[in-house]
């Protein structure tokens, strides 16, 4: 199982689709607009903790920030 995603707007599970077979392939292209939107895949990993760095790159001269390095949990396909 895999995930095909755009490279662009791929954010809250929008422009995400999962391709179970090879066969799902050719309907999760044409739901996320077509290969002309540079889509990629993913495989799935087993892991129980991810992290995350959030950052910002404002516009109207203002300096860039980040904050701190976070984690959360992971069990199953849930996040905490």
């Amino acid at each position: 199982m895999k995930l095909q995603r755009r490279r662009r707007l791929a954010y809250d599970g929008r422009g995400n689709a999962v391709v179970a077979s090879a066969d799902a392939l050719a309907a999760a292209v044409e739901a996320l607009g077509g290969y002309a939107h540079g889509l990629y895949a993913e495989r799935w990993a087993p892991f129980t903790k991810a992290r995350a760095r959030p950052a910002a790159a404002p516009s109207q001269g203002l300096p860039e920030r980040a904050w701190q390095l976070a984690s959360g949990a992971h069990r199953g396909d849930c996040g905490w």
